[in-house]
C-alpha cells in the first residue's frame, strides 16, 4: 500500500472517529440528567424528607398522581411548591419508579 493511499486511510478513519466522538458527547450531554434521575435508587429519600418536614410546619398538602405535571395544575393554589425529587425534567415528565406525589401542592 503506498503512503498516499495510507495517508487517505487514516485521515478517513480519523474523520470516522471525530463524528463518533462529537456525536457521543452531544447525545451524553443531552441525557445526562436522564441517566441520573434513573440512577437514583428507592431509597433515596429527599422526597419523604420533604414532604415530612413540610407536614411538621402544618401545611396542607394536594397530591397529583399521574405521568405529567402542567402549570394549570396548581392554578387554584396561594403558594405552590413544586418538588419532583430529581425525577422529572421541565416539561413536566416524571422518570423512574417516582410518581407525581412528589409534586406537591399547597
Amino acid at each position: 500500500m503506498s503512503t498516499t493511499k495510507k495517508h487517505i486511510l487514516l485521515s478517513i478513519i480519523a474523520t470516522i472517529m471525530l463524528v463518533i466522538t462529537i456525536s457521543g458527547v452531544a447525545y451524553a450531554t443531552a441525557t445526562k440528567d436522564a441517566y441520573v434521575y434513573h440512577m437514583h435508587t428507592d431509597d433515596y429519600q429527599d422526597a419523604d424528607n420533604f414532604k415530612r418536614l413540610l407536614n411538621e410546619k402544618g401545611y396542607t398538602t394536594t397530591h397529583y398522581y399521574g405521568s405529567s405535571c402542567y402549570d394549570y395544575m396548581f392554578d387554584d393554589c396561594d403558594r405552590t411548591v413544586k418538588y419532583w425529587s430529581a425525577h422529572g425534567n421541565k416539561y413536566g415528565k416524571m422518570w423512574g419508579s417516582r410518581t407525581l406525589d412528589n409534586a406537591l401542592s399547597f
